[in-house]
Protein backbone atom coordinates (compact mmCIF):
# COMPACT_ATOMS: atom_id res chain seq x y z
CA UNK A 1 0.00 0.00 0.00
CA UNK A 2 2.84 2.38 0.91
CA UNK A 3 4.52 1.73 -2.43
CA UNK A 4 1.27 2.37 -4.31
CA UNK A 5 0.75 5.65 -2.44
CA UNK A 6 4.35 6.59 -3.21
CA UNK A 7 3.76 5.81 -6.91
CA UNK A 8 0.66 8.02 -7.02
CA UNK A 9 2.43 10.87 -5.22
CA UNK A 10 5.51 10.74 -7.44
CA UNK A 11 3.41 10.57 -10.60
CA UNK A 12 1.29 13.49 -9.38
CA UNK A 13 4.41 15.53 -8.63
CA UNK A 14 5.76 14.68 -12.08
CA UNK A 15 2.50 15.72 -13.77
CA UNK A 16 2.41 19.04 -11.85
CA UNK A 17 6.07 19.71 -12.68
CA UNK A 18 5.64 19.00 -16.37
CA UNK A 19 2.39 21.00 -16.53
CA UNK A 20 4.02 24.01 -14.82
CA UNK A 21 7.01 23.78 -17.16
CA UNK A 22 4.65 23.62 -20.13
CA UNK A 23 2.79 26.72 -18.97
CA UNK A 24 6.05 28.58 -18.30
CA UNK A 25 7.35 27.60 -21.70
CA UNK A 26 4.12 28.74 -23.37
CA UNK A 27 4.41 32.10 -21.57
CA UNK A 28 8.05 32.43 -22.66
CA UNK A 29 7.15 31.53 -26.25
CA UNK A 30 4.36 34.13 -26.30
CA UNK A 31 6.52 36.83 -24.77
CA UNK A 32 9.43 36.12 -27.10
CA UNK A 33 7.12 36.11 -30.10
CA UNK A 34 5.50 39.40 -29.03
CA UNK A 35 8.89 41.01 -28.40
CA UNK A 36 10.23 39.78 -31.75
CA UNK A 37 7.15 40.99 -33.60
CA UNK A 38 7.22 44.36 -31.86
CA UNK A 39 10.90 44.78 -32.74
CA UNK A 40 10.05 43.93 -36.36
CA UNK A 41 7.20 46.42 -36.76
CA UNK A 42 9.13 49.14 -34.94
CA UNK A 43 12.05 48.63 -37.33
CA UNK A 44 9.75 48.79 -40.36
CA UNK A 45 7.93 51.89 -39.09
CA UNK A 46 11.19 53.69 -38.37
CA UNK A 47 12.44 52.90 -41.89
CA UNK A 48 9.34 54.58 -43.31
CA UNK A 49 9.63 57.49 -40.86
CA UNK A 50 13.09 58.27 -42.24
CA UNK A 51 11.67 58.43 -45.78
CA UNK A 52 8.68 60.54 -44.69
CA UNK A 53 10.87 62.96 -42.73
CA UNK A 54 13.27 63.37 -45.64
CA UNK A 55 10.59 63.83 -48.30
CA UNK A 56 8.53 66.14 -46.09
CA UNK A 57 11.52 68.37 -45.47
CA UNK A 58 12.44 68.42 -49.16
CA UNK A 59 8.97 69.33 -50.38
CA UNK A 60 8.45 71.77 -47.53
CA UNK A 61 11.49 73.73 -48.65
CA UNK A 62 10.11 73.76 -52.18
CA UNK A 63 6.73 75.02 -50.95
CA UNK A 64 8.40 77.70 -48.85
CA UNK A 65 10.33 78.99 -51.83
CA UNK A 66 7.12 79.20 -53.87
CA UNK A 67 5.10 81.20 -51.34
CA UNK A 68 8.01 83.48 -50.49
CA UNK A 69 8.41 84.33 -54.17
CA UNK A 70 4.68 85.04 -54.50
CA UNK A 71 4.64 87.35 -51.49
CA UNK A 72 7.75 89.16 -52.70
CA UNK A 73 5.98 89.81 -56.00
CA UNK A 74 2.83 91.09 -54.26
CA UNK A 75 4.89 93.23 -51.89
CA UNK A 76 6.73 94.75 -54.86
CA UNK A 77 3.43 95.51 -56.61
CA UNK A 78 1.98 97.12 -53.48
CA UNK A 79 5.15 99.16 -52.88
CA UNK A 80 5.21 100.35 -56.48
CA UNK A 81 1.53 101.36 -56.40
CA UNK A 82 2.09 103.21 -53.14
CA UNK A 83 5.09 105.14 -54.47
CA UNK A 84 3.26 106.03 -57.70
CA UNK A 85 0.23 107.44 -55.87
CA UNK A 86 1.77 108.85 -52.69
CA UNK A 87 1.08 112.56 -52.39
CA UNK A 88 -1.48 112.37 -55.17
CA UNK A 89 -4.16 110.22 -53.55
CA UNK A 90 -5.20 109.64 -49.95
CA UNK A 91 -4.01 106.57 -48.02
CA UNK A 92 -7.51 105.12 -48.19
CA UNK A 93 -7.55 105.48 -51.98
CA UNK A 94 -4.08 103.96 -52.34
CA UNK A 95 -5.04 101.08 -50.12
CA UNK A 96 -8.09 100.39 -52.29
CA UNK A 97 -5.91 100.45 -55.43
CA UNK A 98 -3.56 97.87 -53.89
CA UNK A 99 -6.44 95.67 -52.74
CA UNK A 100 -8.12 95.84 -56.16
CA UNK A 101 -4.82 94.89 -57.82
CA UNK A 102 -4.20 91.83 -55.61
CA UNK A 103 -7.77 90.57 -55.08
CA UNK A 104 -8.22 88.86 -58.49
CA UNK A 105 -4.79 87.22 -58.55
CA UNK A 106 -5.01 83.43 -58.43
CA UNK A 107 -2.44 80.66 -58.74
CA UNK A 108 -2.02 76.95 -57.87
CA UNK A 109 -5.11 76.00 -59.90
CA UNK A 110 -7.19 78.72 -58.24
CA UNK A 111 -6.43 77.68 -54.67
CA UNK A 112 -3.70 80.26 -54.15
CA UNK A 113 -4.63 83.83 -53.30
CA UNK A 114 -3.31 86.84 -51.36
CA UNK A 115 -4.36 88.18 -48.01
CA UNK A 116 -3.55 91.43 -46.20
CA UNK A 117 -3.89 91.59 -42.43
CA UNK A 118 -3.63 94.58 -40.13
CA UNK A 119 -1.42 94.25 -37.06
CA UNK A 120 -4.61 94.72 -35.06
CA UNK A 121 -5.84 91.31 -36.25
CA UNK A 122 -8.43 92.69 -38.68
CA UNK A 123 -8.08 91.45 -42.27
CA UNK A 124 -8.02 94.06 -45.02
CA UNK A 125 -8.06 91.53 -47.84
CA UNK A 126 -9.01 87.85 -47.86
CA UNK A 127 -9.44 87.16 -51.55
CA UNK A 128 -11.10 83.76 -51.10
CA UNK A 129 -13.31 84.73 -48.16
CA UNK A 130 -14.19 88.43 -48.48
CA UNK A 131 -16.85 88.00 -45.79
CA UNK A 132 -14.02 87.84 -43.24
CA UNK A 133 -12.70 91.27 -44.19
CA UNK A 134 -13.18 93.78 -41.39
CA UNK A 135 -13.78 91.11 -38.73
CA UNK A 136 -11.53 90.76 -35.69
CA UNK A 137 -9.76 87.40 -36.12
CA UNK A 138 -7.28 87.88 -33.30
CA UNK A 139 -8.61 84.93 -31.33
CA UNK A 140 -9.15 82.60 -34.29
CA UNK A 141 -7.81 79.08 -33.66
CA UNK A 142 -7.40 76.19 -36.05
CA UNK A 143 -8.55 72.68 -35.09
CA UNK A 144 -5.22 72.02 -33.38
CA UNK A 145 -5.79 74.99 -31.10
CA UNK A 146 -3.19 77.28 -32.66
CA UNK A 147 -3.94 81.02 -32.57
CA UNK A 148 -3.15 81.55 -36.22
CA UNK A 149 -3.57 85.32 -36.54
CA UNK A 150 -1.81 86.06 -33.25
CA UNK A 151 1.17 83.97 -34.33
CA UNK A 152 1.33 85.68 -37.73
CA UNK A 153 1.27 89.09 -36.04
CA UNK A 154 4.02 87.99 -33.65
CA UNK A 155 6.21 86.90 -36.55
CA UNK A 156 5.74 90.23 -38.33
CA UNK A 157 6.37 92.29 -35.18
CA UNK A 158 9.52 90.36 -34.28
CA UNK A 159 11.03 89.61 -37.70
CA UNK A 160 8.98 91.63 -40.22
CA UNK A 161 8.60 88.47 -42.31
CA UNK A 162 8.49 84.72 -41.90
CA UNK A 163 6.79 81.36 -42.43
CA UNK A 164 3.99 79.80 -40.42
CA UNK A 165 2.19 76.46 -40.73
CA UNK A 166 -1.44 75.96 -39.69
CA UNK A 167 -4.77 74.43 -40.71
CA UNK A 168 -7.19 76.42 -42.88
CA UNK A 169 -10.28 75.86 -45.00
CA UNK A 170 -9.50 75.06 -48.63
CA UNK A 171 -11.22 76.74 -51.59
CA UNK A 172 -13.68 74.33 -53.17
CA UNK A 173 -13.87 72.12 -50.06
CA UNK A 174 -16.97 72.48 -47.90
CA UNK A 175 -15.63 70.56 -44.88
CA UNK A 176 -12.42 70.13 -42.99
CA UNK A 177 -9.19 72.04 -42.58
CA UNK A 178 -5.99 71.37 -44.49
CA UNK A 179 -2.35 71.84 -43.67
CA UNK A 180 -1.16 75.14 -45.08
CA UNK A 181 2.14 76.98 -44.94
CA UNK A 182 2.16 80.73 -45.43
CA UNK A 183 4.75 83.44 -45.80
CA UNK A 184 3.99 86.94 -44.55
CA UNK A 185 5.87 90.20 -45.04
CA UNK A 186 5.29 93.53 -43.35
CA UNK A 187 4.01 96.41 -45.48
CA UNK A 188 5.15 99.47 -43.57
CA UNK A 189 2.97 102.22 -45.09
CA UNK A 190 -0.29 100.78 -43.75
CA UNK A 191 0.99 98.96 -40.64
CA UNK A 192 -0.09 95.61 -42.03
CA UNK A 193 1.37 92.53 -43.70
CA UNK A 194 0.87 90.78 -47.01
CA UNK A 195 0.83 87.03 -47.24
CA UNK A 196 -0.12 83.94 -49.14
CA UNK A 197 0.03 80.25 -48.51
CA UNK A 198 0.06 76.90 -50.18
CA UNK A 199 -1.87 73.78 -49.20
CA UNK A 200 0.71 71.08 -48.72
CA UNK A 201 -1.41 68.26 -50.10
CA UNK A 202 -1.74 70.17 -53.40
CA UNK A 203 2.00 70.53 -53.94
CA UNK A 204 3.02 67.14 -52.62
CA UNK A 205 1.65 64.82 -55.28
CA UNK A 206 5.20 63.72 -56.13
CA UNK A 207 5.99 63.26 -52.45
CA UNK A 208 2.91 61.09 -52.03
CA UNK A 209 3.89 58.92 -54.97
CA UNK A 210 7.37 58.40 -53.52
CA UNK A 211 6.09 57.60 -50.03
CA UNK A 212 3.25 55.36 -51.21
CA UNK A 213 5.58 53.53 -53.57
CA UNK A 214 7.98 52.90 -50.70
CA UNK A 215 5.40 51.54 -48.24
CA UNK A 216 3.70 49.51 -50.96
CA UNK A 217 6.93 47.76 -51.99
CA UNK A 218 8.45 47.29 -48.53
CA UNK A 219 6.16 44.67 -47.05
CA UNK A 220 7.32 42.28 -44.36
CA UNK A 221 6.51 39.16 -42.38
CA UNK A 222 5.16 35.76 -43.52
CA UNK A 223 4.09 35.87 -47.16
CA UNK A 224 4.82 39.63 -47.10
CA UNK A 225 1.42 40.37 -45.60
CA UNK A 226 2.76 42.97 -43.16
CA UNK A 227 2.72 46.61 -44.23
CA UNK A 228 3.19 50.13 -42.90
CA UNK A 229 0.39 52.68 -43.19
CA UNK A 230 0.35 56.46 -42.75
CA UNK A 231 -2.39 58.82 -41.55
CA UNK A 232 -2.23 62.59 -41.74
CA UNK A 233 -2.86 64.05 -38.30
CA UNK A 234 -5.46 66.82 -37.94
CA UNK A 235 -5.73 66.96 -34.14
CA UNK A 236 -3.53 65.00 -31.77
CA UNK A 237 -6.16 65.65 -29.09
CA UNK A 238 -8.48 63.29 -30.97
CA UNK A 239 -12.06 63.83 -31.97
CA UNK A 240 -14.51 62.85 -34.67
CA UNK A 241 -12.09 63.75 -37.47
CA UNK A 242 -8.69 63.59 -35.80
CA UNK A 243 -6.87 62.31 -38.91
CA UNK A 244 -7.28 61.33 -42.53
CA UNK A 245 -5.90 58.35 -44.43
CA UNK A 246 -2.72 59.29 -46.29
CA UNK A 247 -1.08 56.08 -47.53
CA UNK A 248 -2.43 52.58 -46.92
CA UNK A 249 -1.16 49.87 -49.31
CA UNK A 250 -4.08 47.57 -48.45
CA UNK A 251 -6.68 50.31 -48.95
CA UNK A 252 -5.34 52.69 -51.60
CA UNK A 253 -8.84 53.94 -52.35
CA UNK A 254 -9.27 55.28 -48.82
CA UNK A 255 -6.85 58.21 -49.29
CA UNK A 256 -8.36 61.32 -47.71
CA UNK A 257 -10.94 59.38 -45.68
CA UNK A 258 -11.50 60.99 -42.28
CA UNK A 259 -10.88 58.91 -39.14
CA UNK A 260 -12.67 59.15 -35.79
CA UNK A 261 -11.19 58.24 -32.40
CA UNK A 262 -14.43 56.75 -31.03
CA UNK A 263 -13.95 53.51 -32.97
CA UNK A 264 -13.89 50.42 -30.72
CA UNK A 265 -12.11 47.13 -31.33
CA UNK A 266 -13.86 43.75 -31.26
CA UNK A 267 -13.84 43.78 -27.43
CA UNK A 268 -14.97 47.37 -26.95
CA UNK A 269 -11.56 48.99 -26.45
CA UNK A 270 -11.16 52.57 -27.78
CA UNK A 271 -7.63 51.87 -28.92
CA UNK A 272 -7.33 54.98 -31.09
CA UNK A 273 -7.77 57.21 -28.04
CA UNK A 274 -5.13 55.10 -26.32
CA UNK A 275 -2.49 55.46 -29.05
CA UNK A 276 -3.21 59.21 -29.36
CA UNK A 277 -2.47 59.51 -25.65
CA UNK A 278 0.79 57.64 -26.18
CA UNK A 279 1.73 59.91 -29.08
CA UNK A 280 0.99 63.04 -27.05
CA UNK A 281 3.15 61.82 -24.18
CA UNK A 282 6.03 60.08 -25.96
CA UNK A 283 5.74 60.61 -29.72
CA UNK A 284 5.50 56.83 -30.16
CA UNK A 285 3.85 53.82 -28.51
CA UNK A 286 2.77 50.18 -28.77
CA UNK A 287 -0.92 49.33 -28.45
CA UNK A 288 -2.54 45.88 -28.09
CA UNK A 289 -6.10 45.34 -29.29
CA UNK A 290 -8.37 42.92 -31.17
CA UNK A 291 -9.01 43.40 -34.87
CA UNK A 292 -10.42 41.56 -37.87
CA UNK A 293 -8.22 40.51 -40.77
CA UNK A 294 -9.34 41.56 -44.23
CA UNK A 295 -9.90 37.92 -45.22
CA UNK A 296 -11.21 36.65 -41.87
CA UNK A 297 -14.29 37.93 -39.97
CA UNK A 298 -13.10 36.42 -36.67
CA UNK A 299 -11.27 39.02 -34.49
CA UNK A 300 -7.72 38.22 -33.44
CA UNK A 301 -5.25 39.78 -31.00
CA UNK A 302 -3.00 42.37 -32.62
CA UNK A 303 -0.17 44.66 -31.55
CA UNK A 304 0.75 47.84 -33.41
CA UNK A 305 3.45 50.50 -33.20
CA UNK A 306 2.62 54.16 -33.82
CA UNK A 307 5.10 57.00 -34.32
CA UNK A 308 4.82 60.69 -35.20
CA UNK A 309 6.66 61.81 -38.32
CA UNK A 310 7.07 64.80 -40.60
CA UNK A 311 7.23 67.29 -37.72
CA UNK A 312 4.15 65.64 -36.14
CA UNK A 313 2.12 66.00 -39.31
CA UNK A 314 1.86 62.23 -39.90
CA UNK A 315 1.23 59.09 -37.87
CA UNK A 316 3.25 56.17 -39.24
CA UNK A 317 2.18 52.74 -37.99
CA UNK A 318 2.31 49.00 -38.55
CA UNK A 319 0.78 46.03 -36.80
CA UNK A 320 0.95 42.24 -36.57
CA UNK A 321 -1.53 39.61 -35.46
CA UNK A 322 -0.41 37.57 -32.47
CA UNK A 323 -2.52 34.45 -32.86
CA UNK A 324 0.01 32.80 -35.19
CA UNK A 325 2.09 31.79 -32.15
CA UNK A 326 -0.85 29.91 -30.64
CA UNK A 327 -0.60 27.10 -33.17
CA UNK A 328 3.07 26.62 -32.26
CA UNK A 329 2.19 26.64 -28.54
CA UNK A 330 -0.63 24.16 -29.13
CA UNK A 331 1.75 21.84 -30.96
CA UNK A 332 4.28 22.15 -28.12
CA UNK A 333 1.58 21.31 -25.57
CA UNK A 334 0.48 18.27 -27.59
CA UNK A 335 4.07 17.05 -27.67
CA UNK A 336 4.44 17.62 -23.92
CA UNK A 337 1.15 15.77 -23.28
CA UNK A 338 2.36 12.76 -25.29
CA UNK A 339 5.68 12.81 -23.46
CA UNK A 340 3.85 13.11 -20.13
CA UNK A 341 1.65 10.09 -20.86
CA UNK A 342 4.69 8.09 -21.95
CA UNK A 343 6.53 9.15 -18.77
CA UNK A 344 3.61 8.10 -16.56
CA UNK A 345 3.45 4.68 -18.22
CA UNK A 346 7.20 4.21 -17.84
CA UNK A 347 7.17 5.25 -14.17
CA UNK A 348 4.14 3.07 -13.48
CA UNK A 349 5.78 0.13 -15.19
CA UNK A 350 8.97 0.56 -13.17
CA UNK A 351 7.13 0.73 -9.84
CA UNK A 352 4.80 -2.14 -10.70
CA UNK A 353 7.81 -4.26 -11.63
CA UNK A 354 9.49 -3.29 -8.35
CA UNK A 355 6.37 -4.17 -6.32
CA UNK A 356 5.88 -7.54 -8.02
CA UNK A 357 9.54 -8.37 -7.63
Amino acid sequence: VSLLVLVVVLIGIHILKVTRESLDRAHEMRQKYINDQRALIKLEVERVVKVVDYETKRFLESAKNRVKTRVSEAHAIASNLYEQNRGIKSDAEIRKIIIDALRPVRFDDGKGYYFIMGLDGIPILVADQPEKEGLDLTDFRDSRGRTVVQNLIRIVREKEEGFYSYLWAKPGKEEGEYEKISFVKKFEPFDCFIGTGVYLDDVEADMYRIIFGFVDSHRFGPKKKGYVFINELISIEGGKNFARVYANPNRPGDKGKLISDDYRDARGKEFRKEFLKGLRENGECFIDYWYRRIDDPVPAPKTSFFKLSGDARFIVAAGVYLDDIESAILQMQKTVKIQLIQGVFIMSGVFITAILA
